[in-house]
């Protein structure tokens, strides 16, 4: 029995099978997990970007307003704060957004201000052109920009832009430009001739 106790035994295995098994499964592995780090990066470039265009618009947008602050407040100066609360309200009462308002009414502003008017005077006629351009763009359909360019002739006592609007329609328009350059001014057009509103 003393044979026994010192018996050794050792027993060999093929593990070829296994071998082939755990190499393909790591393999998988790392296949998938290459898949996994496309998607990461997929959803990172598809995400990231977008809101990086999102930073980037809202960057560009707060600038554009910062500056039409800044137009306004050179514009008017101690009557900027009237035009920076009127423009509060040009959305729902002329369906021109805060910043576009800001940024006509500035540039009649200062059109007007730089011809000797008093603030006060060129920010009422101002905001009263600014709402003048807004009913006559959703009336013809056209870019709020157009109808600003056609009340320039205000400035300038031309009224070829206005003509576009066309006989009756022209008119109405016409007068009401009279109307608003009477009513701050006391003349018409800004040059001190009489606007022709046939």
């Amino acid at each position: 029995m003393a044979n026994i106790a010192n018996l050794f035994v050792k027993i060999g295995a093929d593990t070829t099978e296994f071998e082939k098994k755990m190499k393909s499964v790591s393999t998988t592995l790392q296949s998938s997990g290459q898949q996994i780090a496309n998607v990461g990066k997929t959803l990172a470039l598809g995400l990231t970007a977008p809101i990086a265009a999102a930073g980037a618009a809202a960057f560009k947008l707060a600038s554009d307003m910062s500056e039409s602050i800044n137009k306004v407040d050179v514009a008017f100066g101690e009557n900027a704060n009237e035009i920076k609360q009127w423009s509060t309200t040009t959305l729902s009462s002329f369906g021109i957004a805060k910043g576009t308002a800001l940024d006509m009414a500035a540039g009649f502003g200062d059109m007007a201000t730089s011809m000797g008017f008093g603030t006060s005077a060129a920010g009422d006629m101002s905001t009263s052109l600014v709402g003048l351009a807004g009913d006559m763009a959703s009336f013809k359909n056209i870019g709020i920009g157009e109808a600003t360019t056609a009340l320039t002739a205000i400035f300038t006592g031309e009224t070829e832009s206005l003509n576009f609007w066309g006989g009756r329609i022209a008119r109405y328009f016409k007068n009401k430009l009279a109307n608003a350059c009477q009513a701050v001014w006391g003349l018409f057009p800004a040059n001190g001739g009489q606007l022709n509103v046939a």
